[in-house]
């Protein structure tokens, strides 16, 4: 939002904070509380997320294994129980993410913009899979590192991203996360070569960017533009991106050669988004929430990959992987430091990113 910090609106959108809470009487200061409860009731839930995930793979290995091979659940063609399965993976992914609001008034329509580009990140995920009288499950949680991005935000004065008056890049970098769980019902084909589980679950996504080393690359004064390149001292804002949704889809598995076993995931989500944002250089935004984006969305998430049996239970594997989310259109709210809020239109966020991962896995 501007000159990072550049502006949320145009300069003739500006008022004294005191103003802003009277263009929506029913928004005060008393948001930014509620919104800083939400924000704990968040990470609090997000926690409560992983310890049901730890607790859920947990409970998989307290299963009785002599019971459960007894009970001839599954057999593949290499003759060693797939009952339970634990994946650990790390690898490389590129991602991009971005987001533009409208003003208040809906003029300009796309007020401004920003880029998180390139995205460079270093992940790690652990994935666990169970079958019990064909019932399937899975847990799958992913932590990875921003290395490096970059960042563009501009602002325009015109609709359709016309007259630009300001313009920053940035270099980008902290955190995403990626959990789910899943419960489906597993089908067998071909004596067991080919397996199809169709499943539903709940998962939660979040991509937190850091913007530091700031340059101002267009400025404006009065009918003046500049296009000189000069720094942004102190630059450290942060945008936090969240996705919970409720998603349905199939796993598959399919013995292509001996030992040698092709697997695919596809799910479909349906997203609750919400963001906050620290815009730290902005004094006259209230902190540490300078504004908040609410909206629908959806998604897609795509997995292929090929396992190799090198053991009598483990195996090696190659996995690529493609999400892609979107939102329809939403709520921006900005908070003032002098207290009150105004809103104007979240046009969109938009989500995109491919991974390449190895893996090596055991069949209990």
């Amino acid at each position: 939002m501007g000159k990072q910090e550049s502006s949320c609106f145009p300069i003739q959108h500006f008022f004294i904070s005191g103003l802003a809470g009277s263009i929506f009487p029913g928004i005060t200061s008393g948001d930014l509380f509620i919104v800083k409860q939400n924000m704990t009731m968040k990470k609090t839930a997000s926690v409560i997320l992983q310890w049901v995930i730890f607790f859920g793979v947990a409970l998989l290995f307290q299963i009785d294994f002599q019971t459960v091979q007894a009970a001839d659940i599954y057999e593949d063609s290499f003759g060693y129980s797939k009952n339970i399965r634990l994946d650990t993976r790390s690898g490389y992914r590129k991602g991009n993410l971005n987001w533009s609001i409208a003003a208040p008034d809906y003029s300009p329509n796309i007020l401004s913009e920003l880029q998180y580009d390139n995205l460079t990140i270093y992940e790690a995920g652990l994935d666990a899979k169970a079958v019990m009288n064909k019932l399937y499950s899975k847990v799958s949680v992913s932590f990875g590192k921003i290395a490096e991005g970059k960042g563009t935000d501009s602002d325009y004065q015109e609709n359709n991203r016309n007259s630009i008056y300001s313009q920053s890049e940035s270099s980008l970098s902290d955190e995403i996360q990626d959990m789910s769980i899943g419960l489906g019902y597993q089908l067998d084909f071909f004596q067991n070569r080919f397996l199809v589980a169709p499943h539903f679950g709940l998962s939660y996504h979040t991509q937190k960017v850091r913007q530091t080393d700031g340059i101002q690359t267009i400025s404006s004064s009065g009918d003046l533009i500049s296009y000189s390149r000069k720094g942004i001292s102190g630059l450290n804002s942060t945008y936090e991106a969240n996705w919970r949704t409720l998603f349905i889809g199939f796993d598959l598995d399919c013995e292509i050669i001996y030992q040698i076993h092709m697997i695919s995931s596809i799910e479909y989500h349906r997203a609750s988004f919400q963001a906050y944002a620290d815009w730290n250089l902005r004094d006259d935004f209230a902190h540490p929430v300078s504004f908040m984006h609410e909206a629908e969305g959806k998604g897609m998430s795509i997995t292929v990959g090929i396992n190799r049996i090198i053991a009598e239970r483990w195996l090696i594997g190659l996995m690529y992987g493609w999400q892609i989310w979107n939102t329809d259109p939403g709520t921006d709210t900005l908070f003032w430091s002098g207290g009150g809020a105004t809103r104007s239109t979240l046009n969109e966020v938009n989500w995109e990113s491919r991974s390449v991962n190895l893996s090596i896995g055991y069949n209990f």
